[in-house]
């Protein structure tokens, strides 16, 4: 490039030599430009590169700071549970726990019998006594086999809350639904046997909390 510029500048040229110098220099400015542009977008690129790296790790250290509070959390969680679960493998009640347990069982029992003698006289299923009294045998049965499995969740003194049944129960409850249904209509109330139901299921509840 300087040779060209110098016979440029020099008098004694001929026009040939000054074309071919205009042409060369030319030829080397472009080369020149092309240079620097080239490098000018290798150091945008540079750049970009540099800036993408640094949001990619912005990115991963805000999934690491996030990963971290949710492990954490979980981790929590999963304490909370452990103990809970801890406190519910412990079956054992005491005496207070348990008297409230029978008498909200025989509450409930209670308020199924007087529903079932009801609606077993109300809707006139009574005719054939043989299928009512296999009905009525069912739904004591079904009722004391709920209550054991359900007195069967606790521990009482070492033992099953479900020990205090006493399957004998089944027979005179039985009997006394079937009696209350098969009632005289003309001396049958609602309020008599609601009382005698209570006297009932109020005996049978007082007999198992001494049991305790």
């Amino acid at each position: 490039m300087w040779p060209h510029l110098m016979l440029l500048l020099s008098s004694e040229v001929s026009p040939a030599d000054l074309n071919g110098a205009v042409e060369q220099l030319t030829k080397s400015s472009l080369e020149l430009s092309e240079a620097v542009a080239n490098l000018g977008a290798l150091k945008v690129m540079s750049g970009v590169f540099i800036l993408f790296a640094i949001i990619m790790l912005l990115v991963f250290l805000y999934q690491v700071f996030s990963t971290s509070k949710k492990v954490d959390r979980v981790d929590k969680s999963i304490k909370k549970i452990d103990t809970y679960f801890e406190k519910a493998a412990d079956k054992s009640i005491g005496e207070a726990q348990a008297q409230v347990m029978v008498r909200r069982a025989f509450n409930s029992l209670s308020q199924n019998v007087k529903y079932t003698i009801l609606r077993t006289r109300i809707e006139n299923h009574i005719d054939n006594r043989e299928i009512t009294l296999a009905k009525i045998d069912r739904l004591v049965n079904y009722e004391y086999a709920e209550l054991v499995t359900f007195f069967r969740n606790f521990d009482y003194k070492e033992r099953p809350l479900s020990d205090i049944i006493n399957a004998d129960d089944i027979q005179i409850l039985t009997d006394f639904m079937v009696e209350q249904i098969y009632y005289d209509k003309d001396q049958f109330s609602v309020s008599a046997m609601d009382q005698a139901t209570n006297i009932l299921m109020n005996g049978l509840k007082l007999e198992y909390i001494k049991k305790l």
